[in-house]
């Protein structure tokens, strides 16, 4: 079984694509097992969509990750890991 530190970044992973079928099995299946995992992904879902009403209300003028260019999108990757971005 994969741990709860795994669980939480598959967890957050989901949000923004879909898993790979095994990673999505395990990741099912340790939730199924640890009330923890649970309640963060439930936590994450409502975070994620409280965001999205708050983005909604600002209106369709706010730029959203759509919208961002491909280098950008990897420079964030790379802060949120905290590695030094290519150049």
């Amino acid at each position: 079984m994969i741990s709860c530190h795994r669980a939480a970044e598959l967890t957050s992973r989901e949000l923004d694509q879909r898993l790979p079928a095994l990673q999505e099995l395990a990741v099912g299946f340790h939730r199924l097992l640890c009330p923890g995992c649970r309640r963060y992904r439930d936590q994450l879902a409502e975070v994620n969509r409280v965001a999205g009403e708050l983005l909604a209300a600002e209106g369709d003028d706010q730029p959203d990750a759509r919208t961002l260019t491909e280098d950008a999108r990897e420079r964030i990757r790379h802060a949120l890991r905290g590695e030094a971005a290519a150049e």
